[in-house]
């Protein structure tokens, strides 16, 4: 048998497609919501301290005035006027760096320091100029605009020559600062920074947290393929507890779930008849993945194809399968095993459609599952049911948690990995399936769980013949039995995929 393939997921670089990362982002925001709440909270009262303890409030005082040459007008539009002030315009930042009208005014004021900031701008192709002073203090702010109205000409005088400003308006004392944070500022800027907080670690979580979105996200890391994906199923509530069950012959089951467990019976059957096998095993890395809904789903597919079907729950520590189909059953695969029970009594069948069903409601104690499971005859057990039932199929718990996975893999066939879609890192995965590997059983492949319903997910070209492992048409080689995968041989010359799927 081909040795398990593999690759080192760490050394692979880190490709996640866009639409992958914004389902991803989606999941992550479902799940962290209260945290967008939290820190949009912290943001308002940082916001809130900020006004509070640090938030220096500033005045501004201005005017504006025309410049005149001369004692002309001050209206006058002259060609020596316009120079005049073009070159007020071009030389009042210089005047203001140089310090020598902000000693003129200290001087002017009777101050050892001016703490205020001075700036000028002027109207271009006019003779209109504004004058602005900035200061923490008011009065200051006001004072030192009307020194430097008063005092400018006779700076500017031996640069430009006499001038005169005509005042035009000015605001006066400032009654409210320039840099003033209102009620909604304050909301809006703290909401706002903690989102942004937020979004920042979204991002960084969403694309740094490595786990499984598609089958092309494992096709980097091992050969083993894809059979099918199946669509978050979204169940309207009911009073009766029973209409709650997820099994594809109730009607509050999506025909996209039912859709997605024909292709997966589709592809599964065809490779077990390709090698005349009949047991097989659905397992996950750990739990909370949907192994037994996807198990119970599957087999009761079987059966309504019109195979005879036994389902067996093995996992005897938390048995679950009887409470998807609505049983209670006190005997299970435990007693058949301990020889309390025939196989005929233990089961129970569901309805009409050929499904048999061992499953027990109460758990077995701990100490003796490993025994029971590690017996050789379980496998005595599966081999003379093979004689009565075209198909079975055995839900155990989770690979990566126990070891009860691994014992009943090596009695069957093949072995089908449950993935639930964005739920556990790649590494796990890969760890999961090397643990089956060395049961020495092949991997019938791997099922991506409760994907998320995005555009295009559903058709031909998502669950259908072109996306999920056919070579040119999806096809892999890897010998007679394709490594861990099936490795089907392409279809012949005049055949199309889709009529070698239904094959």
């Amino acid at each position: 048998m081909r040795e398990y393939e593999s690759r080192n997921v760490e050394s692979d670089e880190n490709k996640i497609d866009i639409i992958q990362g914004i389902v991803k982002g989606w999941k992550c925001f479902k799940k962290t919501w209260w945290l967008l709440l939290i820190l949009a909270a912290v943001g308002v009262g940082i916001a809130g301290v900020y006004r509070l303890f640090f938030f220096k409030p500033v005045y501004t005082a201005s005017s504006s005035f025309t410049v005149g040459t001369n004692g002309e007008s001050s209206s006058a539009n002259t060609y020596s006027t316009q120079i005049t002030m073009e070159q007020m315009s071009a030389t009042f930042p210089y005047i203001l760096e140089s310090g020598a009208l902000r000693s003129v005014v200290m001087e002017d004021l009777g101050l050892t320091e001016l703490d205020a900031d001075i700036t000028a701008s002027a109207l271009e192709n006019t003779s209109l100029f504004q004058i602005s002073v900035t200061s923490s203090d008011p009065d200051l702010s006001y004072n030192v605009l009307q020194s430097v109205i008063n005092n400018y000409p006779q700076v500017a005088r031996y640069i430009v020559g006499n001038t005169s400003l005509t005042l035009l308006d000015t605001t006066g004392v400032p009654s409210a600062p320039s840099n003033s944070i209102g009620k909604r500022t304050l909301l809006a800027c703290g909401t706002g920074g903690g989102a942004l907080v937020y979004l920042i670690i979204l991002i960084i979580f969403s694309y740094t947290r490595r786990t499984v979105m598609s089958g092309d996200n494992l096709k980097r890391y091992t050969n083993v393929e894809c059979v099918g994906t199946v669509p978050q199923n979204y169940m309207k509530r009911r009073s009766n507890k029973n209409n709650q069950l997820m099994l594809i012959d109730r009607r509050t089951t999506t025909p996209s779930f039912t859709e997605a467990m024909n292709t997966l019976y589709i592809r599964s059957s065809r490779r077990l008849k390709r090698e005349d096998q009949k047991v097989f095993v659905i397992t996950s890395a750990a739990e909370g993945e949907g192994k037994s809904t996807i198990s119970s789903n599957l087999a009761l597919t079987y059966a309504m194809k019109g195979h005879k079907v036994l389902l067996i729950d093995g996992d005897l520590r938390h048995p679950s399968v009887g409470e998807k189909f609505g049983m209670q059953n006190d005997w299970g695969f435990d007693s058949v095993l301990r020889e309390e029970k025939d196989l005929e009594e233990a089961v129970c069948a569901y309805k009409d459609t050929g499904l048999d069903i061992l499953a027990g409601s109460r758990p077995v104690n701990q100490n003796r599952i490993a025994s029971l499971l590690g017996n050789q005859a379980v496998r005595e057990k599966l081999d003379a049911w093979r004689e009565m039932y075209d198909y079975i199929i055995i839900d155990t718990p989770p690979c990566g948690i126990l070891q009860d996975a691994s014992f009943l893999a090596s009695y069957s066939d093949a072995v089908l990995m449950v993935i639930r879609q964005d739920y556990q890192p790649v590494n796990r995965v890969i760890a999961g399936l090397e643990l089956l590997a060395d049961t020495g059983t092949r991997i019938l492949g791997y099922v991506i769980n409760n994907e998320a319903m995005t555009f295009g997910s559903y058709g031909y070209g998502r669950y259908g013949y072109g996306n999920y492992g056919y070579g040119k048409y999806g096809y892999h080689k890897y010998g007679k039995y394709g490594g861990y995968g099936y490795g089907e041989s392409r279809p012949e010359d005049g055949q199309s995929a889709a009529e070698e799927e239904d094959a």
